[in-house]
């Protein structure tokens, strides 16, 4: 039996041990999670959980990238990593190397929509790491020589991304989609712009954004749900409500044109990547449904596009696909690396796929594997109280917590005529951005991959 042979056995083996039982219990239950927003504005989700004597708890601040004007690009990342510099419940130490020394693990990272900070902890230091979690959030310390330092770290990281083929292939696909919504910067932006951060500036953004009634605080494990609400609201009470003084941006326009960026560099494989625009918040359903199509295509050893690509023709030796639910519309990226001569097969073959979505509607079986799969691949992530609270607080950040709670329902209930109806408002054809980086010497003698005119729509 071949290597790739085996592997799909084994998916399906899996698929059908699952079977019988796969939607008999929720992947996150709802039943023990509990809301409480207090005085000051600050929503607090709790969900117990007594499997593990640990707790995991987050912090989730509407301030990403998205919260950005013009002149504070970046500031969103700088002061994530400013929030570091507070000092933990001995004074001694950060909080950071507080929360090591007791056992734990404490880490943050800002993404378009939300920054946030959270920490796992043995639940026997709940209090302590609790005191030092809200202290991080709430009272952030803002001088020149911290600055200095982080936008230091900050432009290493930014040049590090920027020399990597994903970043660069990452930012310029960003770019190109998005001419007049935020989505199009880089998240942190650049070098350049970080430097040129000061203070004030920090300053400004944090006290608008980092206010009570604009944070979401998510904690799941070993924990009294009544004890945590009455801690929160006493360790929290000395930080007042604030009016966050930001307008919502327009939404992107239409895109009904293709756009290209095609640039060289020293390698002898092709890097391709398709963007078209996907659906945000609050687009429960087409967003399920783009799930289900990104597991049709992307998933590894049974997708449509990596058995064609990668496993029966060899003409890709890597192929994969990008989607995060966003609160505005985002972007379905699709990225294959090949070998040059294998350039336009390859643009070929991954138009032809996403068209067939359009054209055709998904076999019962195949998109029922395709369900087992997403639910699978969402149980993993759940696994820990890490992977929950990042669930719980990602929704809760964008729309609610409990899209964390209902997606898998949602998923199950999806219709093969759903999923086709997503692709056909997804893969809108000659409405995608495409970034290409390959050789000068592996340049095909056509740029241009046209597909027939597609299928008309009944």
């Amino acid at each position: 039996m071949t290597p790739r042979k085996s592997a799909v056995l084994l998916v399906v083996t899996l698929c059908c041990v699952w079977l019988g039982s796969a939607w008999a219990a929720p992947v996150v239950s709802g039943e023990n999670v509990k809301l409480k927003v207090l005085d000051n504005g600050l929503r607090v989700v709790v969900k117990e959980e007594n499997t593990w004597p640990i707790v995991a708890m987050g912090m989730f601040v509407r301030a990403g990238s998205l919260h950005e004007t013009d002149q504070q690009v970046g500031v969103a990342h700088l002061v994530e990593h400013l929030l570091f510099e507070a000092k933990g419940p001995e004074g001694d130490e950060n909080v950071a190397e507080y929360i090591e020394s007791i056992g734990g693990r404490m880490r943050a990272f800002t993404l378009r929509d939300f920054t946030h900070v959270d920490i796992t902890v043995a639940s026997k230091f709940i209090e302590p790491a609790l005191a030092s979690l809200i202290k991080t959030v709430f009272e952030a310390q803002f001088d020149e020589e911290a600055i200095l330092h982080e936008q230091t770290v900050i432009a290493r990281e930014i040049a590090d991304m920027e020399e990597g083929l994903a970043g660069a292939m990452d930012f310029k696909l960003w770019d190109l989609a998005f001419e007049g919504h935020p989505y199009g910067r880089p998240v942190g932006g650049t070098a350049k712009e970080v430097r040129g951060i000061t203070v004030e500036t920090a300053r400004g953004f944090y006290d608008n954004f980092y206010v009570p009634n604009n944070i979401s605080l998510v904690v799941v494990g070993r924990v009294d749900t009544d004890w945590l609400f009455d801690r929160v609201a006493k360790l929290t009470a000395g930080y007042e409500a604030g009016t966050v003084k930001w307008t919502e941006p327009a939404r992107e326009q239409t895109q009904n044109e293709v756009r290209k960026h095609i640039a060289t560099r020293e390698s002898p494989m092709t890097a391709i990547a398709y963007a078209w625009h996907a659906p945000g918040m609050p687009d429960e359903t087409d967003i399920c449904a783009t799930d289900l199509i990104y597991t049709l295509l992307g998933k590894k050893k049974v997708g449509r596009l990596d058995m064609l690509l990668v496993e029966e023709n060899k003409y890709a030796v890597d192929v994969r696909i990008d989607y995060l639910t966003q609160k505005h519309p985002g972007l379905f990226v699709i990225t294959a690396i090949v070998q040059g001569k294998n350039e336009i097969p390859v643009r070929k073959a991954i138009l032809e796929q996403v068209q067939r979505l359009v054209d055709e509607q998904v076999p019962e079986e195949e998109l029922a594997r395709a369900k087992l799969l997403l639910r699978t691949e969402y149980a993993f992530s759940n696994e820990t109280y890490a992977g929950q609270i990042g669930s719980l607080g990602f929704y809760d950040a964008i729309t609610s917590y409990r899209f964390a709670i209902d997606y898998i329902d949602i998923v199950s209930a999806i219709t093969p005529a759903q999923v086709q109806a997503a692709a056909r408002k997804l893969f809108v054809p000659d409405s995608y951005s495409l970034v290409i980086l390959r050789r000068e010497q592996d340049a095909p003698a056509v740029e241009e991959v046209r597909l027939p005119c597609p299928a008309a729509k009944s």
